[in-house]
């Protein structure tokens, strides 16, 4: 899309130089050049720009390639012969971009009759005026496109940071378990309760967003298959869960372990039992599983939490108590005392596990890794929605600037009677901003396709709301006034005396 704009933007210039080359036409065909001559001959100076701006783009994409790759998380290189198509897609960009830029200004500035330009005659240019308008309408258009796709974006991923998740996620430390401290988890627990920045400890098999376990049950003659993972008694409170029937694990109660279980709302409905606290799941034979008893016994409901991406609903889930499962040690450190509390749990666990790496991870983070190839790319169509941008304004400016020329006399004449500068501005701009305002109304049912379609990703989601088509019309309406009066503005405050003396 952003060739395509490059490619008008060339279109729009050309042809409305073409007046300045009328004379240079009109003496090649006295002189007994064909039309097609002519049209071969602008067309080769379009793939001499094409060519020379190959050049340039691959040696800027050289030097910004490593930006990119941090930019994007990924590990691109540019193979020019050990890929078999970089060579030819080069070649064919080269060709597309100079056709595609230079086929309609070849074939209007040739298009001059001789004795027009003979006479005088070619003075305006207008000719081709409607055509610029639409292809200043097409910019716009992909510009408004970009910038609004670049809010929804944002406005998802700020959705996504914002919405409650059923927990608490903040300022909890997550530690792969090594095997001295799995042997020596109550002590370990003791010693780090013992210091003040550490407000609680449990263990668990996985973590929000890591490993899956599933395991099949039946309960009231139907056949569940949810997700499973153990916990620890501690697990609730450092995690903020809230358990709306029933009671957590105790560890007092000796048949809570292994025996008994927790179950979210979702697997509560999914049973079909109007009070699962007095109902069991059954497993007749098992392999591997975090319930080594044929019964399980519902003992409280926990209130349903994402522990998955928003792209996916939530699942049933079962919660045991087996401490054969763990893998993760939690700790939820008080506010503003990380960097302390780091310290004090690296020491501990080095008592217990002297020079065994530690391999942690805080649960926000993990939480935003989900959607950190969503942030790309909301950062990458925010660069490349203001390369956009700049493209579209080099061209606002040059049309402009064709266009003020052809009107000064009217402007002068304007001016003469008594026309004030902001009148013949508004006068002079109008025109474009009724372009811009166009290809904002183009571009609401495009945008409500596309950004529908990538919303559909996201089983919770934002909608997509007036804000984001007010604010892209705003942005937008906004960047053709500064750019247009910038340029208008000079002629408007000119001396009208001057102008007409040269006209």
């Amino acid at each position: 899309m952003i060739i395509l704009i490059a490619c008008i933007n060339f279109i729009n210039l050309s042809t409305a130089i073409a007046i300045k080359r009328a004379k240079e036409v009109g003496l090649r065909k006295l002189a007994g050049s064909k039309k097609r001559t002519l049209i071969g001959q602008f067309l080769i100076e379009a793939f001499l720009i094409s060519i020379a701006s190959t050049i340039l783009g691959l040696l800027l994409a050289e030097v910004l390639l490593p930006y990119f790759n941090n930019l994007s998380g990924s590990k691109l290189d540019i193979t020019y012969f050990d890929n078999p198509y970089t060579i030819p897609v080069l070649i064919g960009t080269i060709l597309m971009t100079g056709f595609l830029a230079g086929i309609y200004p070849a074939y209007y500035i040739s298009s001059y009759k001789t004795i027009q330009v003979v006479r005088g005659e070619i003075t305006r240019g207008r000719k081709s005026l409607g055509f610029r308008r639409g292809l200043i309408l097409f910019q716009f258009l992909i510009s408004v496109i970009l910038i609004n796709g670049s809010l929804l974006i944002s406005k998802q991923l700020k959705y996504t940071r914002e919405k409650d998740l059923g927990f608490e996620k903040e300022r909890i430390l997550t530690i792969d378990l090594p095997s001295p401290v799995l042997r020596n988890m109550e002590n370990v627990r003791e010693r780090m309760l013992q210091n003040p920045e550490i407000l609680n400890v449990s263990y668990s098999y996985t973590i929000p967003g890591s490993h899956l376990n599933y395991e099949g049950f039946t309960i009231n003659n139907k056949d569940v298959n949810p997700q499973v993972f153990s916990i620890d008694p501690d697990y609730i409170e450092t995690f903020g869960l809230e358990i709306v029937a029933g009671r957590g694990f105790d560890k007092n109660i000796s048949t809570d372990s292994v025996s008994n279980c927790l179950i979210n709302e979702t697997l509560a409905r999914e049973t079909g039992v109007d009070d699962p606290l007095e109902a069991s799941f059954f497993h007749d034979s098992w392999y591997i599983t975090m319930f080594p008893v044929k019964n399980i016994r519902v003992i409280g409901i926990v209130k349903d939490f994402h522990f998955k991406s928003f792209r996916t609903p939530i699942e049933p889930l079962m919660l045991a108590w087996n401490a054969k499962w763990f893998g993760y040690m939690n700790i939820k450190i008080a506010e503003g005392k990380i960097a302390p509390a780091m310290q004090r749990i690296r020491d501990i666990l080095n008592e217990y596990a002297p020079g065994v790496p530690m391999g942690y991870q805080f649960i926000d983070d993990s939480f935003d890794l989900m959607y950190k190839s969503d942030e790309r790319l909301g950062k990458i169509l925010i660069y490349f929605t203001l390369l956009a941008i700049l493209i579209c304004i080099l061209g606002l400016i040059g049309l402009a600037v064709f266009m003020t020329e052809q009107r000064t006399r009217e402007i002068a004449i304007l001016k003469t009677y008594g026309a004030k500068v902001a009148s013949v501005i508004l006068k002079l701009t109008r025109e474009f901003i009724l372009i811009v305002a166009i290809a904002n109304l183009i571009a609401c049912p495009v945008l409500l396709w596309a950004g529908n379609k990538w919303l559909d990703e996201f089983v919770y989601k934002t909608g997509i709301s007036a804000g984001i088509f007010i604010t892209g019309a705003l942005l937008s309406v906004t960047i053709a006034l500064v750019t247009v009066i910038s340029v208008t503005y000079r002629a408007a405050i000119s001396n009208p005396a001057d102008s007409l003396r040269t006209e």
